[in-house]
């Protein structure tokens, strides 16, 4: 039993030997120990591991190449052993695989020092000395797109601190010095830059000067305040500053005109109240009505019309994506579709009567009122579908963008008439007998 143990014990101690040192005949003189180890305690026990002996090896060559980048020879000098036993226990696809992710490392690192140096090649080189990184291993491994797009952006840079610094300065007098100064570079080297980036001062206080008119609307003597200049340095641009006060009076204008139609829609018309809201006198009220109201109302109308046709766009589109989802997202399209055709169908309301009669032309509310019956049966159509059965569901989208086809095609009274014809076992399942009633038919056909 005593003897069993002690050649048990043998055999890990020489196992973890192996560990430690490298094979003789294979390896070279670093470390040497005979492939038939045997032990001084017991002669007589002798143990081979052939297999154990290149597993161990592989994994010592693997860990070598990757230190190496996956350089054979630089492998083979660090660790001592022949590019013999290296290819023949490592193979040439992974020694290649080693190597590409090696140079792919180095390539982001270059990259990134090469950011932080802004392109310049020969300070990226003493940077990464350490890592034994020349100039033509950087032109190798990063292309001239890439070098070049690094120096482009610190270009841009220079060039946008440079005009930053300029607009603080251009205008006044002095401003070559004081803007070197604030630059932290001598006057020579400013116009340098000027001329490497093709900065035109001229150009820049031009742009500046019309950006400050532009802002006050046209107005000379605040735009002159603003920029700390005289009158006279601005009165130049006659032409610019006409087009100024223009565009600022159609703003105004657009402005006035949006805010008294809103008002117009909110209050239904009511004169008491729009005058109130708008915090100006009634005959202010009455003329703005008189001078926007005929001119440029049925033109907003028929752009909340042209909503209008985009919605019933959405609500066909929506209903075919959501004839092949889940139930949850078909009972949502139904939600959905209610809120928005009832935002619309409000502002139709509001159209109708004296409003109708005083801004709106005959052609233009027979439309309005033709959308506002469409928008009226869809919106009870919905409300009514029960949203208990897929199935069920799916024959609603389909009978709703039936209804939205025909009223392009000014059928639809024909088309609601087929939409709502049930037998009797069926309108007694879904619930559908109200919709059966003989006004709502006479509601769409009135429409058409």
């Amino acid at each position: 039993m005593k003897i069993i143990k002690k050649i048990i014990g043998i055999f890990l101690i020489q196992a973890f030997i192996l560990t430690n040192y490298a094979f003789c005949g294979e390896v070279g003189p670093f470390f040497c120990v005979n492939k038939e180890l045997s032990s001084a305690l017991a002669p007589e026990v002798i143990i081979k591991f052939p297999q154990f002996q290149d597993k161990f090896l592989r994994e010592i060559i693997l860990s070598g190449l990757r230190k190496n980048n996956g350089l054979v020879p630089a492998t083979s000098k660090a660790l001592q052993i022949s590019a013999r036993v290296i290819y023949r226990l490592v193979t040439k696809e992974e020694i290649a695989a080693i190597f590409e992710q090696a140079e792919t490392r180095q390539k982001e690192m270059i990259i990134l020092q090469l950011r932080i140096n802004s392109g310049n090649v020969a300070k990226t080189v003493r940077d990464l000395k350490q890592y034994k990184i020349h100039s033509d291993k950087i032109y190798k491994l990063v292309s001239k797109d890439i070098l070049e797009s690094i120096r482009q952006k610190k270009k841009d840079r220079e060039k946008e601190e440079l005009i930053q610094v300029l607009e603080q300065y251009c205008l006044h007098a002095g401003w070559h010095k004081n803007t070197a100064d604030a630059l932290g570079i001598s006057t020579a080297s400013f116009k340098e830059r000027l001329q490497k980036h093709g900065i035109a001062v001229s150009d820049l206080r031009k742009e500046l000067e019309l950006k400050a008119l532009k802002q006050e609307k046209g107005n000379v003597t605040r735009a002159a305040g603003k920029l700390g200049l005289t009158r006279t340095r601005l009165e130049k641009y006659k032409r610019e500053i006409k087009e100024f006060r223009e565009q600022a009076r159609q703003e105004e204008q657009a402005r006035k005109i949006r805010l008294l139609f809103e008002t117009l829609e909110e209050t239904k018309g009511n004169r008491q109240l729009m005058f109130q809201s708008l915090r100006i006198s009634e005959k202010t009220l009455s003329n703005w009505l008189k001078k926007y109201g005929d001119v440029y109302f049925p033109g907003l109308v028929e752009e909340r019309l042209g909503r209008v046709d985009l919605l019933l766009e959405d609500l066909k589109q929506g209903g075919l994506e959501a004839k092949d989802a889940e139930i949850y997202q078909m009972r949502r399209f139904f939600s959905k579709s209610i809120e928005r055709i009832e935002q619309h169908y409000g502002w139709m309301r509001v159209w109708q009567g004296p409003l109708q009669e005083r801004f709106v032309s005959g052609e233009l509310a027979h439309k309005i009122k033709k959308y506002e019956k469409l928008l009226k049966v869809l919106k009870k159509y919905l409300l009514d579908v029960p949203r208990v059965h897929r199935r069920f569901m799916k024959e609603d989208i389909d009978k709703i963008i039936k209804i939205i086809d025909y009223f392009y095609e000014q059928n639809v009274y024909i088309a609601v008439k087929e939409s709502f014809e049930y037998s009797v076992p069926e309108i007694i399942r879904r619930g559908k007998l109200k919709m059966i009633q003989a006004n709502v038919i006479h509601i769409i056909g009135q429409a058409i």
